[in-house]
C-alpha cells in the first residue's frame, strides 16, 4: 500500500509491512497524511453538497489548518488503559495497523461484527487474565462492548478525519465535506 511505498524507515528500523502493522493506527494515519502533504502539498480539493446552491461544489481545504491532530498526553502510558465494565475489568491497548487493516477489509460487515474485530485486536486482559482466544472477546456483554468502544474512540489520537466546513465559492453559504484519507488520495487517482 501507500505506507509501504512511501515510508523507508521508522526511526532506525526499516519500514517493513510487519513494522507498519505494529504501529498504532493514529501514527499510521499521521504518516499517511505526511506522505500526502509531501506528494501533493497541504491544499486539497474536495467535493461537497451545498444546500444553498442545491448542487455539488469543489472546495479547497488546507490539511494543516482544517484537520485536527490529537496527541496522547503521555505517548507511553496512554497506549494501555483499563475499562471498568458492568461485571468485569478490561485492559485495553490502542488499535494498531493490523486492527485498522482488518476493519477496512471488512467494511461490509455489521457494526456488531466490526466491534468484535476491534475488541479482538484491543482487549488484552479480562479481570487480569490474558485474553488468548476470540471466544473470550465474543462473550463480552453489550454494555461492556459499547463502553470499551467508546473509550477507544475517546482516546483515538492522530489526524481526526471528520467533516470539514468551508464557504461555498458561489453562494457564500456553509458547505460541509466529509474528509478521510481515501477522499484525499482519491482526488489524484482520477486525474
Amino acid at each position: 500500500g501507500i505506507l509501504s511505498r512511501g515510508a523507508v524507515r521508522i526511526g532506525e528500523t526499516q519500514a517493513t509491512e510487519d513494522v507498519l502493522d505494529q504501529m498504532f493506527a493514529g501514527d499510521r494515519d499521521a504518516l499517511l497524511l505526511g506522505i500526502y502533504k509531501a506528494t501533493f502539498g497541504a491544499e486539497a480539493e474536495l467535493t461537497a453538497f451545498c444546500s444553498g446552491c442545491e448542487d455539488y461544489k469543489s472546495i479547497l481545504i488546507d490539511v494543516d489548518e482544517d484537520i485536527e491532530v490529537r496527541k496522547l498526553s503521555d505517548p507511553i502510558s496512554d497506549r494501555r488503559f483499563n475499562v471498568k465494565g458492568k461485571s468485569h475489568e478490561y485492559t485495553i491497548v490502542l488499535p494498531n495497523g493490523k486492527v485498522q487493516k482488518d476493519l477496512l477489509l471488512n467494511s461490509d460487515k455489521t457494526l456488531a461484527e466490526l466491534t468484535t474485530l476491534l475488541l479482538e485486536g484491543t482487549v488484552q486482559e479480562i479481570d487480569g487474565t490474558r485474553v488468548f482466544s476470540k471466544g473470550q472477546v465474543q462473550e463480552i456483554g453489550l454494555v461492556d462492548r459499547r463502553k470499551i468502544a467508546d473509550e477507544l474512540t475517546k482516546r483515538a489520537f492522530g489526524p481526526q478525519f471528520e467533516e470539514v466546513k468551508a464557504t461555498c465559492p458561489d453562494c457564500g453559504g456553509e458547505v460541509v465535506a466529509p474528509i478521510n484519507l481515501g477522499a484525499l488520495f482519491r482526488q489524484y487517482s482520477h486525474r
